[in-house]
């Protein structure tokens, strides 16, 4: 009897030994059958495609609508890049700024959004003014705007020019800062 459970012991020992070297070989082939997941040090970690951001001031008018193509977010910087972004400034305090640019950045923790690459801005609707610019920080808190970029401005027949400026959109003052240049030319009847 002893040696009948001595084998029944043995079998279900070989058993266990068996399962267990199963085991570990399948898992291991498993794994070594998935493709190696290789951490990308400059893929998003968040992104939002179609974005629509729309901020409201304190008396409930729309304060600014912020729109691009799409976010992104990476885990290795410290703010958030949008792509194809059109910005519009436009609360009850500040001349309407319509901006578009090929990118943005969006720094963490701060009220700014700087508009990079072929920056175009329409300065109100209602007139021909356009400026146009590489870099454009505009501080959504503050309502300016400012670049140290060369800038252009046209309205109607009038052109200047200039490397820097500082814009308040509450007033609608804009200061050219340096290099100013303008150009004036009269229609012929």
């Amino acid at each position: 009897m002893i040696r009948e459970h001595a084998w029944l012991l043995i079998a279900v020992a070989i058993t266990i030994l068996i399962s267990a070297w199963v085991q570990r070989n399948y898992y291991t082939q498993a794994e070594r059958a998935q493709p190696a997941q290789v951490a990308q040090p400059y893929s998003p970690d968040q992104f939002v495609q179609q974005l629509t951001w729309t901020a409201w001031d304190k008396q409930g008018n729309r304060h600014y609508r912020l729109i691009a193509e799409r976010l992104e977010h990476k885990p290795e910087q410290t703010g958030t890049y949008l792509y194809n972004p059109r910005l519009t400034v436009d609360s009850a305090t500040a001349t309407k700024w319509t901006a578009r640019a090929e990118t943005a950045w969006l720094p963490d923790k701060q009220p700014t959004i700087t508009l990079s690459k072929n920056v175009q801005v329409r300065i109100n609707e209602t007139t021909s003014t356009l400026l146009t610019t590489d870099q454009l920080t505009i501080d959504t808190q503050l309502n300016t705007a400012d670049t140290d970029a060369p800038v252009r401005i046209e309205s109607g027949i009038s052109v200047l020019t200039s490397t820097g400026l500082h814009a308040d959109l509450k007033t609608g003052k804009t200061r050219l800062l340096k290099q100013v240049r303008g150009k004036h030319e009269t229609m012929d009847h």
